[in-house]
C-alpha cells in the first residue's frame, strides 16, 4: 500500500493505541449516516522523539508503550471471529481492492503483511471487527513471536518474518537460506533477543511499501 501521511488527524480517544472507532474519525455517525473524518481511512500519523515528550499524545501507558514510528488507521474486517492480539500481525484482507483497500484482518495470508496490531485484545480499548483504528507500519514496535521460533537461540538483530500460515513473527538463524517465501514474510530486525510466545521489539521494516 502507498505512503499517505497525513499532519491531521482524529483521535477520539487522544491515544493511538485505544481507538476503537465505530464510524470514520468517530464513534457514532453524522447526521448524513457516515463518519465525522472519511477521508481519514488510510492515512498515516508519524510519532517522533518530541511528539512522544508532548503531554497530550500518542498512547495509553495502560496498554502499552508505543515508539517512534509510523501507524496507519485501518478499518478491522468485520468477518473477524475477534479482537486481535496486542502484537499480532495485521495483514491485508483485500490488497487489490479499490473500493475498501484499508481492510485488515487478523487472520493470516502469506505475503499480505499490513503492519502490528496496537490495541489490546478485551475491554472497551479493543479494535471491534468492523470498526476502526491504527496499526504500526514502521519503525520500533512491540510485536507477538510465535510460541515456537525457528532460531533457538535468538539474539539481539536477528531476521524477523512473519511466521508462516500465522499472525504471529518468528525469529531466524543466521544460516537460514533466503527465498522468496521468506522475503514476502519479511518484517524487521530484533531489538534485543526475542521470547517465543510474548511480545519483543522489532524495527519494523516499512511495511508501507509493501503488498
Amino acid at each position: 500500500m502507498p505512503s499517505n501521511v497525513s499532519d491531521t488527524v482524529m483521535v477520539v480517544t487522544g491515544k493511538l493505541n485505544s481507538v476503537n472507532d465505530g464510524f470514520p474519525g468517530s464513534s457514532v455517525a453524522d447526521i448524513s449516516g457516515v463518519g465525522f473524518a472519511p477521508g481519514q481511512i488510510g492515512k498515516e500519523v508519524v510519532l517522533d522523539a518530541l511528539g512522544l515528550l508532548e503531554s497530550f499524545i500518542a498512547y495509553d501507558t495502560a496498554v502499552g508503550t508505543l515508539y517512534e514510528g509510523k501507524y496507519k488507521y485501518i478499518q478491522l474486517a468485520s468477518t473477524d471471529a475477534a479482537a486481535p492480539l496486542r502484537g499480532s500481525i495485521a495483514f491485508w484482507k483485500q490488497p487489490t481492492s479499490t473500493t475498501a483497500p484499508y481492510v485488515v484482518t487478523g487472520v493470516a495470508t502469506d505475503g499480505n503483511t499490513a503492519g502490528v496490531f496496537i490495541n489490546p485484545s478485551t475491554g472497551a480499548k479493543s479494535l471491534t471487527p468492523g470498526n476502526f483504528g491504527f496499526i504500526q507500519i514502521e519503525g520500533i514496535a512491540s510485536v507477538l513471536f510465535n510460541a515456537a521460533l525457528t532460531n533457538a537461540s535468538p539474539a539481539n538483530k536477528d531476521l524477523v518474518v512473519v511466521k508462516s500460515g500465522a499472525n504471529t513473527a518468528d525469529d531466524l538463524t543466521g544460516s537460514t537460506t533466503m527465498t522468496a517465501a521468506l522475503i514476502a514474510r519479511k518484517l524487521g530486525i530484533a531489538e534485543g533477543a526475542a521470547v517465543a510466545g510474548a511480545i519483543s521489539l522489532v524495527k519494523l521494516f516499512d511495511l508501507g511499501d509493501e503488498v
